[in-house]
């Protein structure tokens, strides 16, 4: 799993731990299914990624439960690989200060995504509405190259949404180790309950479970925007856009991502 979505998984901090929100505590659930449609297509003549992931959510009490199965396909000219994978994430409050999020990503062994990634957050409610997360994470890539990431930052929450920082140190096995930067503001609407979402990375360009065209030597950097936008009858469409570049030898690539998808409670 990506940096992306780990900062992504621990803003939620489990029901809200740093806004004190009561329902975590109760027995109450609630499901929602989110699908999403994205593209990245690459300059350099590095082809195009496309994938298709399903989102089921069941949150009740303490925990909260998130399957992805996920559907991928890359292109290159005449060359195409496609792979299907899924992702387990629990998260579980265990008491008003600390929380803990635990993943599983399983893929087949082809390009589109990551081979397999286990990871583990554990956020901390340290003063007022600020939570410190640190994690660890281990991927194995297609071709058995295996990556740790070791991760540290915070997330600062105010009225109408949050603010983090996250610092994760990358330590391919086939080349040295690195530094990577990712920052994020979450802003809410005043009303209707959407949302815009801004992500900023250095160091490493892969915002999601893929593989893409890291170097893996801390000079990739990308951004996404997302925007959440109720439609009325507790559906809401997403809209993501963003940019990657990667460090190559002899000139560096550029990736654009456009995705889009919708969700709704059932």
């Amino acid at each position: 799993m990506s940096i992306f979505k780990s900062v992504v998984r621990s803003g939620l901090a489990i029901c809200g731990i740093a806004a004190g929100n009561p329902a975590c505590a109760s027995d109450k659930s609630s499901d929602t299914v989110t699908t999403v449609a994205q593209v990245q297509d690459f300059n350099q003549g590095l082809g195009s990624l496309r994938t298709i992931e399903i989102q089921i959510l069941h949150a009740q009490g303490r925990n909260t439960f998130v399957l992805t199965p996920i559907i991928g396909e890359r292109r290159i000219d005449a060359f195409h690989d496609s792979a299907i994978g899924a992702s387990l994430e629990v998260y579980h409050v265990w008491s008003p200060k600390i929380s803990s999020r635990s993943q599983v990503f399983v893929s087949e062994n082809k390009v589109p995504f990551a081979h397999w990634t286990v990871s583990q957050d554990l956020t901390v409610k340290v003063v007022g509405k600020t939570t410190v997360t640190v994690g660890g994470r281990f991927a194995r890539y297609f071709g058995d190259n295996d990556v740790v990431y070791l991760s540290g930052g915070f997330r600062q929450y105010f009225k109408l949404g949050s603010i983090s920082y996250r610092l994760t140190w990358t330590k391919p096995a086939f080349s040295s180790g690195y530094l990577a930067h990712l920052g994020s503001i979450t802003i809410k609407d005043k009303r209707g309950g959407g949302k815009t979402e801004l992500w900023v990375s250095y160091g490493s360009a892969s915002l999601f479970d893929n593989q893409s065209q890291d170097s893996f030597r801390g000079k990739d950097y990308g951004f996404v925007v997302q925007r959440n936008q109720p439609l009325g009858g507790n559906l809401s469409a997403i809209v993501r856009i963003g940019v990657s570049s990667y460090d190559r030898l002899g000139a560096r690539a550029t990736a654009n991502t456009f995705g889009i998808g919708l969700s709704s409670p059932f």
